[in-house]
């Protein structure tokens, strides 16, 4: 019964589907135009094809009939049929400085965006070829850039991590859309970055121009209604600032501290206390210059209480008993270096400021100029070769030692107290303690400490064609490192690796190390954030001679006397011959004497804002490490024995103070 039932219900769909095929057969006949002929009749399908083929028509088949308009296909080009005009859009850098060559971090673009500078997007419509209109975009996206008295354009080379910028090459024409978008441009997707020609930008901050929206919200600390999209950033600044009370108005009775408000463009109403404002003038990483940037960051990481570091050293003990105090002092982990320090030097009276300053000044001596330590024969030198290119040493004993991370820590500690710094350092050996790519270092032959390699380097950099014997010397270099025999195809890249080699690839280690101990100290925070800071920290060894002009700018000569109560005060004749002799001194006197000269003055070889001079009645010239203060006899009447008696005292520096 159930199969009969089946059966009938698929004759009588297909009847249905037969009668369906009549009618759109008849009804697509009287629609045909008469002066067309009619085609002949197709021959009758089976019902099953039939109802398949309708099933699966396909979408654009007239026999569904007439599409629905909305369905048909647009063209392309409809809307700009008859037109030609292309856009072209790029991110773009305005920089501040017409001096940058590297590309600001995160902080410092976020600062040029406050300008009115940093990064934007422009879409320029059509004119490719026009470098007028170009330059009219750039001053549209940037308006302080028609100050700039012309601009250039870079873009970052290098490796993915690299951030120094070099010179897009312009045209005879000038910077156009198309010249950009050409391959020999070769800028792709990268951001490209605008300089100033002539003229530094401002960075005063740009006004806004849009003005606030919403309804009037009161603040539920203070009561004064702000605008919508204002009153959660008031909130935050008014919450946090307990204690302050801020005028509303006439009827505010309260006295102790007014605050006041800053108002937006646009808008009579108040916004956020301005004391918020003052928050970001203290950001080490917001600073423009890198010495105001050190200054902030000191300020910012070192505590005035807590714990103390206390730093003792036996000057009856022997150089090499003071030697590893001094080591064992800088290899205990896990310590805060930026916690109070104080130093105390036994078998000697002398306290305060001077004492830890002679004792930075003790610590960075040995550290350049080598350890007492009986490791190896003579002295345990960390860091050897030529001045300004300066390597850490390649001994093994050193590495198992952890010496170069003890070297890192005296390094950040001193630094974080605005103590001396390492000085003469290779260029190629500060970049990648800065982070930078090795392979993106400039690497000089002169940071090369094996002659052997040296001599290589020279052979291999010459022009005329090498020798047999000469070909095996170098081989018998570039064996141990897997580099090919020497040919004259390969003598420029092989002359790269076997530098690359003999410098950075037998320094990893103690780069590594150095990088650790800088982390504990938290001056490798400060480095890797900005990179303008490093040649504060290893500063080269020409700039850390002392001229002595700019010892006399800083000396605060004696006066005469006013008190009349001092009868064993030295005349005025006295002081003049006395500070007369010490004028002569300095003049005459070698950048190794005068920096000798200033640790025996004030503790250490960094010459502070004064140093002041004193005439007094005594034997030989002395010094207040603390106070800054020189004491002169006046008791001299020739320059030869003025000098003798000065260079005596200044010879006993290593010995300790022998006073308070």
């Amino acid at each position: 019964m159930e199969s009969t039932t089946q059966s009938s219900i698929a004759e009588l769909l297909r009847e249905a589907a037969d009668k369906l095929d009549e009618m759109n057969s008849v009804h697509s006949s009287s629609n045909t135009s008469p002066a067309r002929s009619t085609p002949p009749a197709a021959s009758p399908r089976p019902p099953v094809d039939a109802e398949v083929a309708r099933l699966f028509m396909p979408y654009r088949s007239t026999s569904r009939g007439s599409l629905n308009p909305r369905h048909r296909p647009i063209p392309r080009n409809f809307e700009t049929r008859g037109t030609n005009v292309t856009s072209y859009s790029h991110t773009f850098c305005c920089l501040s400085k017409k001096s940058t060559t590297i590309a600001p971090n995160r902080y410092q673009k976020l600062e040029l965006c406050n300008a009115g500078l940093g990064d934007k997007k422009i879409t320029f419509q059509g004119k490719e070829s026009c470098p007028e209109y170009f330059h009219q975009c750039l001053i549209g996206a940037f308006r302080k850039l028609s100050e700039a008295g012309g601009f250039e354009l870079l873009r970052i080379r290098g490796a993915t991590r690299s951030r120094e910028l070099s010179l897009i090459p312009c045209p005879n024409t000038g910077y156009c859309v198309k010249y950009l978008k050409s391959p020999q441009a070769m800028i792709g997707h990268a951001v490209i970055y605008i300089r100033p020609l002539q003229k530094s930008l401002n960075m005063d901050k740009e006004d806004s121009e849009s003005t606030t929206t919403g309804p009037l919200i009161a603040c539920l600390s203070c009561g004064i209604e702000f605008q919508f999209d204002a009153i959660k950033a008031h909130s935050e600044i008014c919450n946090s600032t307990t204690g302050a009370v801020v005028q509303a108005g006439p009827s505010s009775m309260c006295d102790p501290l007014t605050v006041p408000l800053t108002a937006s463009p646009g808008s009579s109403m108040p916004l956020m206390p301005s004391v918020a404002l003052t928050e970001s003038g203290n950001d080490w990483r917001m600073a423009h210059d890198p010495l105001e940037a050190v200054k902030l960051f000191r300020q910012s990481v070192m505590k005035n209480f807590g714990e103390e570091l206390h730093f003792r050293m036996d000057l009856r003990d022997s150089s090499e008993a003071r030697d590893r105090a001094i080591i064992n002092f800088y290899k205990r982990q896990n310590v805060d270096w930026t916690a109070p320090l104080t130093c105390s030097l036994e078998g000697d009276a002398a306290v305060g400021d001077g004492v830890k300053r002679h004792c930075f000044s003790l610590v960075m001596s040995r550290l350049q100029f080598g350890f007492e330590l009986k490791i190896a024969a003579g002295k345990t030198l960390l860091f050897e070769g030529e001045k300004d290119h300066l390597v850490p040493s390649a001994s093994q004993i050193y590495i198992d030692s952890d010496l170069f991370m003890v070297a890192g820590q005296i390094i950040g500690h001193s630094f974080l107290h605005n103590g001396p710094c390492l000085n003469g350092l290779s260029k190629a050996v500060v970049h990648v303690l800065g982070g930078g790519m090795p392979e993106m270092a400039s690497i000089d032959i002169t940071d090369c400490c094996d002659v052997d390699v040296r001599e290589a380097v020279e052979l291999l950099k010459g022009s005329t064609e090498l020798t047999a014997d000469q070909k095996r010397s170098i081989q018998s270099v570039t064996t141990g490192w897997d580099l090919p025999v020497a040919t004259e195809e390969n003598r420029r890249w092989l002359t790269e690796k076997i530098l690359f080699h003999a410098v950075l690839s037998r320094s990893k280690t103690q780069i590594k190390q150095l990088r650790k101990g800088l982390k504990a100290t938290g001056v490798l925070d400060l480095v890797t954030q900005r990179p303008d800071t490093m040649q504060l920290l290893f500063p080269r060894s020409c700039a850390e001679l002392h001229s002595p002009q700019l010892l006399l700018e800083r000396i605060i000569w004696p006066a005469e006397s006013d008190s009349d109560d001092d009868t064993d005060d030295p005349s005025l004749d006295e002081k003049c011959r006395i500070t007369g002799y010490l004028r002569k001194y300095i003049e005459n006197a070698s950048s190794q004497c005068l920096q000798e000269l200033l640790k025996f003055w004030h503790g250490w070889e960094v010459p502070p804002n004064n140093l002041y001079v004193e005439v007094v009645r005594g034997q030989m010239p002395q010094s207040s490490t603390c106070m800054e203060t020189l004491r002169l006899p006046s008791h001299y009447t020739k320059y030869e024995d003025f000098c003798e008696a000065l260079n005596a005292a200044v010879s006993s520096v290593p010995t300790g103070f022998g006073l308070v």
